[in-house]
């Protein structure tokens, strides 16, 4: 008797793998089909956001601040220091992080960049009235700082929300 059970429970396990081992083989073959749309979006967005930056800092870099504006949802939300002349890209050593939402309508991308500032001297002693008078009453310095910009998917495509350096 207790043969007779076990080939019957042997069988029933036999029959229940056969017809559930095709639908195991097809189950990951559909994970991999949708995972490269997901993959190509997600590569499709970031490179959208990187063009997005590059033309903040063209922007910027060329003293173009309404254009610069333009392309954040709030024209207001450019806020630049007095004394930032310049934001030099430092992209080409792939350490940009990009943190996507799970709604993947917010992302913000962070990479390190170079900051020049310029400052007018004051004219307040006789070295600095010298210095203007030599047409170099400037002082220049360069600052490596990590560039943030929090971005939003809108119906014009990808727009800046936030702009901040990071220290």
């Amino acid at each position: 008797m207790t043969a007779r059970n076990t080939a019957d429970r042997r069988a029933f396990l036999k029959g229940g793998a056969l017809i559930a081992a095709p639908v195991a083989v097809s189950m990951p073959i559909l994970a991999q089909a949708a995972e490269p749309v997901a993959e190509s979006e997600r590569i499709e967005d970031e490179r959208a956001i990187a063009r997005l930056r590059a033309r903040l800092l063209s922007r910027i870099n060329t003293g173009d601040h309404a254009g610069a504006s333009g392309l954040f949802l709030d024209a207001r939300a450019l806020a630049l220091e007095d004394d930032l002349e310049s934001i030099r890209d430092l992209l080409e050593s792939e350490t940009s992080v990009f943190d996507f939402r799970a709604d993947q309508h917010r992302a913000v991308m962070s990479g390190p960049c170079v900051v020049g500032y310029a400052k007018t001297l004051p004219q307040d002693c006789t070295f600095a009235a010298m210095a203007h008078a030599q047409g170099s009453g400037i002082t220049r310095h360069e600052v490596h700082r990590i560039l943030s910009l929090d971005c939003i998917r809108s119906q014009d495509g990808w727009k800046i929300a936030r702009f901040s350096f990071l220290d």
